[in-house]
């Protein structure tokens, strides 16, 4: 799905849910051009993407995951109440020049869902129709 920006004038940025993590849970993906980060917006598309994940799939678990060294976006799942489930090592893939990486696993299960702070942040949801979901 695409991030725009408040007039539509501009992509910010991208995010998804990815289901690369078997049966009963979604992987939160996400990107956001360089000028638009620190601004709350992977912490509010993450967000609603955990709220739309348990609202209408059958989930047991949001899973976000995160290279350690990318500082600013280890905060996310923080914020949203995912708790650091683990880390694996040398799973994420090279960057140009460089060998394989570390990835934090954070997760939030659906009975933690309430009560959550990323229960707190509204949506409206449409379908690819326009429809209210």
């Amino acid at each position: 799905m695409g991030v725009f920006s408040p007039d539509d004038s501009r992509c910010l940025g991208g995010t998804g849910l990815h289901p690369r993590q078997g049966e009963g849970g979604l992987e939160i993906g996400y990107w956001l051009a360089a000028d638009e980060v620190r601004k709350g917006y992977a912490t509010e598309i993450s967000a609603v993407l955990t709220r739309v994940g348990f609202a209408h799939f059958d989930l047991d678990r949001i899973e976000i995951r995160v290279d350690p060294a990318n500082e600013i976006s280890e905060r996310v799942p923080a914020k949203l109440g995912l708790a650091k489930e683990a880390t694996l090592k040398r799973r994420l893939p090279e960057k140009q020049g460089s060998e394989l990486r570390d990835v934090n696993i954070w997760t939030l299960f659906r009975s933690q869902l309430t009560g959550s702070p990323a229960e707190a942040y509204g949506y409206a949801a449409y379908d690819a129709l326009g429809r209210t979901l």
